[in-house]
C-alpha cells in the first residue's frame, strides 16, 4: 500500500486535474512520479499502484457531481498510461 501522503497527493492532483486538465499537470505529474518512485521502492508491483490509482480515481467520481464520463475516462485513461511509464521510468 502508498502512504497516506502519497495517495493524499494523488487525491488532490486528481481533483484539481478534473476540474482543469491543463491547469493541474504539474501537480498531476508531481504526484505520479512521487507514487510511482515509493511503489518501486516498496517492492510493490505495477499492476497494484494501477489498482490503487483507479481505486483513488472512483473516489474522486464519487465526490464530484455533474462529471462527464466520456470526458473523465479519457482522462482516466491518460493518468494510468502516466502511472504505468513513471513507474518504469524509475
Amino acid at each position: 500500500m502508498l502512504s497516506a501522503d502519497a495517495i493524499a497527493q494523488l487525491r488532490d492532483a486528481i481533483h484539481a486535474c478534473m476540474a482543469d486538465e491543463r491547469a493541474a499537470t504539474v501537480e498531476l505529474h508531481t504526484a505520479i512520479t512521487a507514487a510511482a518512485a515509493e511503489a518501486a521502492a516498496r517492492g510493490m508491483p505495477v499492476e497494484r499502484l494501477v489498482v490503487i490509482v483507479k481505486e483513488v480515481w472512483d473516489g474522486m467520481l464519487r465526490e464530484i457531481s455533474g462529471s462527464h464520463s466520456s470526458d473523465n475516462a479519457e482522462l482516466r485513461d491518460t493518468i494510468v498510461r502516466s502511472v504505468i511509464k513513471a513507474y518504469y521510468v524509475q
